[in-house]
């Protein structure tokens, strides 16, 4: 667990996942998904962001949208897939945010996802703060958990979290609290 405001200057966080385009008939879509909670729980779906949710300029939880072919729009391979930047500076009433990333559709698997990845920096350094290799880490999971950013004591802290589900972000919800029946 590492003290994240006590390195200079930090103030927003960015969690992307990466994933190679499909070669087979099979499309693999994943989706990086922000829960936010309060006392540790989601209170509602409202606080599960996805790049389906709509977002504005001064929130302080970013979506960049909803990647479905692991190709960047631009090409550029340095930039994620999927992107959820955190300002944690904004942040009011949340004390725990916790990092996801879902197969969509198909009863996709990360083993059969060729290059997933996820990782988690100081957007302003570019500095890692946390890397995970998907495909190797979470071979029949179809939603797992990687990582955590937890309020304590009135600093953000890392959490090196990592479990998943077969259940999907169902699953994963579930265990935040948020039924999503």
């Amino acid at each position: 667990m590492s003290d994240l405001l006590g390195k200079e200057g930090l103030q927003v966080v960015v969690g992307e996942i990466n994933w190679d385009p499909s070669t087979t008939d099979v499309k693999h879509d994943l989706d990086l998904v922000a829960l936010l909670c309060q006392n540790g729980k989601v209170p509602d779906k409202a606080h599960i962001i996805t790049g389906n949710s709509p977002s504005s300029e001064d929130s302080p939880i970013q979506h960049t949208g909803d990647n479905q072919t692991g190709m960047s729009e631009d090409g550029d391979e340095e930039v994620g897939d999927e992107q959820v930047h955190c300002y944690l500076g904004r942040l009011t009433g949340i004390d725990k945010i916790a990092f996801a990333v879902v197969t969509n559709g198909n009863d996709i698997t990360f083993d059969t996802v060729r290059g997933a990845s996820f990782r988690m920096f100081d957007a302003e350094a570019q500095q890692p703060l946390l890397e995970r290799n998907l495909t190797r880490d979470s071979m029949l999971e179809t939603a797992v958990v990687v990582g955590e950013l937890v309020l304590k004591e009135g600093a953000w802290e890392l959490q090196d979290t990592s479990f998943g589900s077969s259940a999907g972000i169902e699953g994963i919800a579930d265990y935040y609290g948020l039924s999503t029946e």
